[in-house]
This record gives structure tokens, C-alpha cells and sequence, in this order.
């Protein structure tokens, strides 16, 4: 991989990055370079990256479609786990604590790089117990799922929950976090491979959406009733069709577009069906609310009630065909970059 040399930076403050330097597939878009070492101002901290989950916004931005594009180029990254480097003014936290979190990925300073950097109030403790590479891909998907499931849905014990796109990273999430719940889980995937890794994770139900009619399955499986809570990752015709298997006072929890396109949930059914869609947005949260969050997810973890398992670990240089894996559907789980360690 190419290199862009920095003359007037002592090789000491050089760092490996892998920035988007042109809008593309990953494998166009990414490059590998040097940069300067990160130096935090005031409310800003440094991490050096142990490793970085991987994620949907990653390939979005290498296309240019995501909604907090930087300026090109830039080093994207969304999660992160590692040590505190350096802290700015106003900061408590030290050199040397162990956090995980999100990155300043919206100012370019992601986390696909030897370091990065971040804010207090995106950063959070590791618990002793918890490996580097589960830390890099908890919070982003465990804290969407926590906030879809009981912020919003206010999910019950013994409802029935439909977890689209059940196989990727936020929706893996919901299926486990569901089951700790005590909900009735209900897997939709898109082929052999992710059913059976649903299958570990525990689903109680799986299907395979590419042959199988999900509204048709979910209403036989729940004699005519339909399921109580969606939780829609997937976004498109898949996310319009599900309404039709949503019980009265049920909720569509809208999450995000892996489809390309975001749900079109027709008024008329959510009206006769008498259910809801709720938009669910973490950042909509402050972070007193999302660090009670966090404080409630690491007490299932440490009951064992929840387990964050990260399904593949690929080495920095193979940053790019982690996100090409993505954009091919070929991932199944969490993947996660082991940066340094």
C-alpha cells in the first residue's frame, strides 16, 4: 500500500492511518498513510486504538452517502477500544485508562488509525474481564439495542420480538439483548450461513426472508396475532412489508437503512393495525442518560447474561477487505480491526 510521507514531522509523532482519500468502494476509497500524532484541545482526549469495531457508516462514508461526511480526506472508524494517551483541558480522565467508546469520526479523526480522538462524554470504562475486541464493537450496537428495545419499545417479558437483519452487528445485538429480556426472538435473515449463526446466538425462531414470506411466517407462528416489536435495521420493501405482521399496540422500531433505503411504513396499516413506528436515534440521548444505559448493559455482562462476541478479528492491513465483506454481504456478526496489542 502506497504511503504519503510527512517531511516536517519527526518520526515520532508519524502514525499509521488508513484515511478515505476518494469516494468508492473500500478498496478504492482506502489508503494507507501517515499522520501527525493527534493533540487534544480543550474537552478532547487521545486514545491510543487497541482495536475498532467495523461498521455500516464506515462503507457509507468510503461512498460518499453518509449523513456526517468529513471532508476528504479523512480517517474514519466509528468504535473504538484502547488507552487514554493524552487529555485536554476540562478532561478527568487520564494517560493510561482503559476506555471504549466513539470517535471523533465526524471531524475525520476515526478510529481506523494507531490513534484518535474523542470527547468524554463518547468514552466509557472496560471492565477488567472484557477483551479489547469485544469493547471495540459494544457500544454503538449494544447501546442502539438497549434504547430500541426498552427506552422506546419498552419491551415486556414474553412479547414477541422481530429481529431484522439479525446476523449484523446491531441486530445480532437485539437478538441477545432480547432473549436476556426475556422476549420470544424471532430471527430474519438472508441465507444459511446467518441462520445458523442466529442459531448461536439463540433465536427461538429463524427464517430466511429471501424464501420464505416473513408476514405469512410470523403470523401463522403467532396464530394470527403478530409479533409485538420489530426491530428494523434493514430499512427498504422489507421494513414496508413487516407491518402487516405487527400486533395491535405493537411498535416498528426504525434503526437504520442496511437496504439502501430507509422504511416507507405506510400510514394506512400502522393506522389499521393499530401500532406504531418510533424512530430510534442514541444521540437524541444526553450523556447522563446514555452512561445509565451503559452502567445496565455491563450489569447483564457481568451476570453473563449477554455476551458481545465478536465473530471475526482481522489485522490492520485488512481494513479494507473487512469493509469489502460488508459491502458484499458477506459478514456475518461483528467484525473488529486489531489495531495494536
Amino acid at each position: 500500500m502506497p504511503w504519503q510521507g510527512m517531511q516536517n514531522i519527526g518520526l515520532e509523532k508519524l502514525l499509521k492511518a488508513w484515511q478515505i482519500v476518494k469516494q468508492g468502494e473500500p478498496e478504492q476509497a482506502l489508503q494507507c498513510v501517515t499522520i501527525a500524532q493527534p493533540e487534544p484541545g480543550a474537552g478532547e482526549l487521545s486514545i491510543a486504538v487497541a482495536a475498532a469495531g467495523v461498521g455500516l457508516p464506515d462503507l457509507l462514508m468510503c461512498r460518499g452517502r453518509y449523513e456526517y461526511q468529513p471532508a476528504l480526506p479523512f480517517t474514519p472508524g466509528q468504535e473504538v477500544a484502547g488507552r487514554v494517551v493524552a487529555a485536554g483541558a476540562g478532561v478527568k480522565l487520564r494517560p493510561g485508562q482503559r476506555v471504549m467508546g466513539v470517535t471523533c469520526f465526524y471531524n475525520g479523526q476515526g478510529g481506523f488509525a494507531e490513534q484518535c480522538m474523542s470527547t468524554p462524554d463518547m468514552v466509557y470504562g472496560v471492565p477488567d474481564e472484557m477483551p479489547d475486541e469485544q469493547a471495540a464493537g459494544f457500544v454503538i450496537p449494544w447501546h442502539t439495542a438497549w434504547i430500541g428495545l426498552v427506552s422506546r419499545a419498552r419491551i415486556r417479558a414474553g412479547e414477541r420480538l422481530l429481529v431484522l437483519g439479525a446476523a449484523g452487528g446491531s441486530g445480532g445485538a437485539a437478538l441477545s439483548l432480547g432473549k436476556a429480556l426475556g422476549a420470544e426472538v424471532i430471527a430474519a435473515v438472508g441465507d444459511e450461513a446467518k441462520q445458523a449463526h442466529c442459531r448461536r446466538l439463540g433465536a427461538d425462531h429463524i427464517l430466511n426472508y429471501q424464501q420464505q414470506d416473513i408476514t405469512a411466517y410470523c403470523n401463522e407462528l403467532s396464530g394470527g396475532r403478530g409479533v409485538d416489536v420489530v426491530f428494523d435495521p434493514v430499512g427498504g420493501q422489507l421494513s414496508d412489508e413487516v407491518v402487516g405482521c405487527i400486533a395491535s399496540a405493537g411498535r416498528l422500531l426504525l434503526i437504520g437503512f442496511a437496504s439502501g433505503q430507509w422504511s416507507r411504513a405506510p400510514s394506512h396499516q400502522l393506522v389499521m393495525r393499530n401500532c406504531s413506528a418510533l424512530g430510534v436515534f442514541v444521540g437524541a440521548y444526553s450523556p447522563r442518560q446514555r452512561r445509565r444505559v451503559n452502567t445496565e448493559l455491563l450489569r447483564l455482562y457481568r451476570a453473563g447474561r449477554i455476551n458481545p462476541g465478536v465473530d471475526r478479528v482481522l489485522e490492520f492491513n485488512q481494513t479494507p477487505v473487512a469493509l469489502a465483506d460488508l459491502a458484499a454481504r458477506r459478514a456475518c456478526g461483528k467484525t473488529v480491526i486489531r489495531v495494536s496489542g
